[in-house]
């Protein structure tokens, strides 16, 4: 599926408490889909259709710390075809294949998820998503180990 566009259509982001240091946060994401819709498009051939599949994120911070929510919007350009075959699917049976909710989801959940980092920094709150921690030797004053410096390259 040649998709052409991932992008945020509508971002909002709250910081609701400060001073959280002595609660115990828990952050939520959902990922919802919300369907696809025909976009136009005056740049394609008859032969093809430009669809596009609509989902919203939501990252929750609690208790009642934060909160963000976007709508993002994935497009792909295909044969007239499949694309009339995912509209009508839509319409009458509110689904769509697994195998392309799976590349369309992991799109828009990859975009969400690198921008709702962003704003969660730039608004101070926990991360969405963990974050790799480095794991600590035993090192001296100097910050080195104990094998040496060089040791830790390898």
């Amino acid at each position: 599926m040649p998709v052409i566009n991932c992008s945020l259509k509508k971002v909002s982001a709250e910081r609701t408490r400060t001073g959280i240091e002595n609660v115990n946060v828990e952050v939520k994401n959902n990922i919802k889909f919300l369907g696809v819709n025909e976009v136009s498009d005056d740049f394609r051939s008859d032969q093809w259709k430009t669809i596009a599949f609509s989902f919203i994120f939501f990252s929750g911070v609690y208790p009642d710390i934060g909160k963000i929510r976007m709508e993002i919007e994935v497009v792909a350009v295909l044969e007239d075809k499949v694309a009339n075959d995912y509209l009508d699917n839509w319409v009458d049976l509110k689904r769509i294949n697994d195998e392309t909710y799976n590349i369309v989801s992991n799109m828009a959940l990859t975009k969400a998820q690198i921008s709702a980092l962003a704003l969660s920094r730039d608004l101070g709150l926990p991360p969405p998503v963990r974050l790799p921690q480095p794991k600590t030797k035993n090192r001296d004053a100097t910050g080195s180990s104990s094998k040496g410096a060089l040791a830790d390259l390898t």
